[in-house]
């Protein structure tokens, strides 16, 4: 099993440390009194409820995948981040990962990638600190909240991402592919 780097800290899991085996970290390269710190090994597994759970040292915390490039690299620099959004491990590569914890992130990715594409809109109207959009994907009608300072961003097709609050993300097409009212619409935001 390949190990995964995280920046700095070096944690030595205790069920894949037998003591006197110059192979206990499981790398393939023995361990001597003077050598170097080996990187952290760390597991990922997805808990009952179907969130990922990164396992390392003696304890445990749920994370979210976040891919740093998800359309020219999918598979590369995976963040994955805490409830707070703060990172707790960058994942450089997913072939890097034990095929176990490889199989967890790779089902999170593909949950947490779940991308809606907005045909129409209907209305976008702001009330409380909060922008509410009312479309059409084609799952159907869906109506969602962004905060007012959440921009729809530049997605490499011409089109335009957007994530509401509870983390979906929603594709807007380039605006000459919609409407004219969707397109009077998205104007003062992606004009």
């Amino acid at each position: 099993m390949l190990s995964i780097h995280d920046s700095g800290s070096v944690f030595t899991p205790s069920s894949d440390v037998r003591a006197g085996d110059p192979l206990a970290l499981g790398t393939g390269v023995p361990v001597s009194a003077g050598a170097a710190p080996l990187p952290e090994l760390v597991r990922l597994r997805l808990g009952p409820d179907q969130r990922l759970w990164l396992e390392r040292g003696l304890g445990a915390i749920r994370v979210r995948p976040v891919r740093c490039f998800p359309w020219s690299a999918p598979g590369e620099l995976v963040s994955l981040r805490d409830d707070d959004g703060h990172e707790q491990h960058l994942v450089q590569q997913v072939q890097e990962l034990d095929s176990a914890s490889a199989n967890a992130l790779l089902r999170a990715m593909r949950s947490a990638g779940f991308v809606l594409d907005v045909h129409t809109i209907e209305s976008i109207e702001e009330d409380y600190e909060v922008r509410i959009w009312r479309t059409h994907t084609r799952h159907g009608k869906r109506t969602f909240q962004t905060k007012l300072d959440e921009w729809p961003w530049p997605s490499p097709d011409g089109g335009h991402l957007l994530r509401d609050l509870s983390g979906d993300l929603f594709r807007l097409p380039p605006l000459e592919s919609l409407d004219e009212k969707t397109r009077r619409w998205l104007w003062a935001y992606v004009g």
